[in-house]
């Protein structure tokens, strides 16, 4: 997958506003931003709701009753077997590389510009 970004994309307004976030307790709020964390990083959370349980670090069973709240905002993933993903959270993502390869490409073209101008000045001079 890359290098791990060292932030993710949180639109509060739309996290907080998001209906099956507002009918979460706090405890499992907090859960999910973690995994959403966890899923940023590691490209996905596991499909076993007891993985799951070792990620947030809780106890299987006292997980349960969270992950009734929480598998809803999660899919299989397209193309990881064993692996969960947020679709809104990959959208982001596939936004965030489109962005960084734009931002790539551009910085190419210009330093080629740059080192192109630097040849030609040297050949001139030279």
């Amino acid at each position: 997958m890359g290098s791990k970004a060292p932030w993710m994309p949180f639109y509060g307004a739309d996290f907080f506003g998001d209906g099956l976030v507002r009918r979460m307790r706090r405890e499992t709020r907090c859960l999910y931003l973690e995994l959403l964390w966890h899923a940023w990083n590691e490209g996905g959370i596991p499909a076993d709701p007891a993985d799951v349980a070792c990620v947030v670090d809780m106890d299987p069973e006292s997980f349960t009753g969270h992950w009734e709240k929480l598998a809803a905002a999660w899919v299989k993933h397209p193309t990881k077997a064993g692996l969960l993903v947020n679709e809104r959270q990959e959208k982001l993502r596939e936004e965030k590389e489109r962005v960084r390869a734009k931002r790539r490409k551009a910085g190419q073209a210009g330093a080629e510009a740059k080192w192109q101008e630097e040849r030609q000045t040297a050949r001139q001079t030279g």
